[in-house]
């Protein structure tokens, strides 16, 4: 019996700064 692990992503950005390109790709492709 196995479980998939969701593709869901729970994160906080903490900054007045967008978040950067590379963590947008990277959330992007999950």
């Amino acid at each position: 019996m196995t479980s998939e692990i969701p593709h869901i992503i729970h994160y906080c950005w903490f900054g007045g700064n967008p978040l950067p390109e590379l963590a947008e790709k990277c959330l992007a492709s999950w």
